[in-house]
């Protein structure tokens, strides 16, 4: 009982303190900076006009840079802009991502996604 009740304490003791080490350690600050997401370097938006129904597919690349922890990621938001003779406008503004992703420390991972288009949106931004 004694015995139970030591490790109790101590083990109370030990999760107060790993978050606050861990803090020292290894910055959220720094953890942020470690992850990278941005569109693949060779051909990140490609079109396709000719299908039945005409979509537009984004490449993007993930990286972990980060030493120590692996990641989760559970989705995402994002929008595309395209640039015309009034200025940028949207092509879309809100496409979520709903693939969960692990990707392990040092490690990178390549991410698909493919929007269904109107043809109104394709005529008038892309034509």
């Amino acid at each position: 009982m004694v015995k139970e009740f030591l490790l109790s304490i101590f083990f109370d003791i030990f999760k107060k303190i790993i978050p606050i080490i861990s803090k020292k350690i290894y910055p959220l600050k720094e953890f942020v900076s470690d992850i990278k997401i941005h569109p693949r370097i060779q051909t990140p938006v490609s079109i396709t006009l000719d299908s039945e129904i005409p979509n537009i597919s984004i490449w993007f690349e993930i990286e972990n840079n980060s030493s120590y922890l692996d990641i989760l990621l559970a989705g995402g938001v994002f929008s595309l802009w395209v640039k015309d003779d009034r200025g940028y406008q949207p092509l879309f503004k809100q496409e979520s991502i709903k693939e969960r992703l692990y990707i392990k420390s040092k490690k990178e991972h390549e991410l698909h996604c493919t929007i269904e288009l109107m043809g109104k949106i394709i005529r008038e931004y892309i034509l």
